[in-house]
């Protein structure tokens, strides 16, 4: 389905000159989700956000194609001391309050923007979301809490950090959280993240605000993944066809048993062709639908396709040793 930009409220973009290397890295799965979320929060909007990952996913039939992790914080020094995984696609982060530095108020202290800093690249994140402060107090407070949070996302996406995403501080606490069900399920559609930011909001009085590096891969980037695993299969394509030359030459040979070889070597052949034909038909299964639902049966299916490549390293490896290679 084609969507143009009258259909949503389009975010507004600000572009750094940095460059991320985590979005140069090709994509894994399952997708990882953090809801990292302050100690004591208690706007409702910042309750059970990871249920209701968890639950939109199990409505988009993802199963174990996403994962998510709950955790939360006291103090931004000890920001996330056990992450529980090594990578974390996408960090959903939900602050109470964010600390200025000393001399400037419209500034993040120094120690929040390099623990945030150090922890995205350690967790290899290809988008972070920030929320706004919760109470932020009267106007003028709320006004330098707005200038810390766009300071934050400019100054780390500028350093080198993933895109980042900032929700508006004019929404209502369930449209904040409506916001975060539907961005998840259009990150998950794969869509481009200005694209998934926009339809997200919807009719939403209020545009979010997303700050990107330079470069065109903003988001989950699963398209590029699936891509990836096609050259894999036209790839093992190739190495079956010349395993299978090579065992009609070893089957040529005469010797004790050499009917009974070329038998099972006829039936090895059979047996891998047809597996290769099962992975390739479930890929162009999964890159017909593009759903959300398909990132399951793509791990599933890149996994058959690993096992396969393996079992030909291996037969190859056995016909050398048997022709004394």
């Amino acid at each position: 389905m084609l969507v143009s930009s009258a259909d949503y409220l389009e975010p507004r973009i600000i572009q750094t000159q940095s460059v991320c290397e985590s979005l140069e890295r090709l994509p894994e799965l399952p997708v990882r989700i953090l809801v990292l979320s302050s100690v004591g929060v208690e706007d409702p909007s910042r309750r059970g956000l990871a249920a209701r990952l968890e639950r939109r996913s199990s409505e988009l039939g993802v199963g174990a194609g996403v994962v998510i992790h709950d955790a939360q914080f006291d103090k931004w020094d000890q920001l996330l001391q056990e992450p529980g995984e090594s990578r974390y696609d996408a960090v959903f982060l939900r602050p109470s309050s964010l600390p200025a530095d000393h001399f400037e108020q419209d500034r993040p202290a120094d120690h929040v923007m390099d623990r945030l800093f150090g922890l995205l690249g350690d967790l290899c994140a290809r988008f972070w979301l920030v929320d706004p402060e919760p109470n932020a107090g009267d106007e003028g407070a709320l006004r330098s809490s707005e200038a810390r949070r766009l300071a934050l996302c400019r100054t780390l996406v500028g350093r080198g950090a993933p895109p980042a995403i900032m929700p508006s501080c004019s929404w209502e606490p369930d449209e904040l959280a409506r916001f975060h069900e539907d961005f998840f399920e259009r990150a998950l559609h794969d869509s481009p993240l200005p694209l998934a930011v926009g339809l997200a909001t919807g009719s939403l009085d209020a545009s979010a605000s997303v700050v990107v590096p330079m470069g065109s891969r903003h988001g989950l980037d699963l398209g590029r993944l699936l891509e990836n695993h096609r050259s894999r299969i036209d790839a093992a394509s190739g190495s079956l066809a010349m395993l299978h030359r090579e065992m009609e030459a070893v089957s040529a040979l005469d010797g004790v048993n050499a009917g009974d070889v070329r038998a099972a070597l006829a039936e090895d052949a059979l047996q891998r062709t047809r597996r290769l034909d099962l992975v390739k038909d479930a890929c162009d299964e999964i890159n017909r639908d593009r759903d959300p639902a398909g990132w399951s049966r793509l791990s599933a299916n890149i996994q058959q396709l690993a096992a396969l490549e393996s079992d030909i390293v291996q037969a190859r490896s056995w016909i050398r040793s048997e022709r004394g290679f």
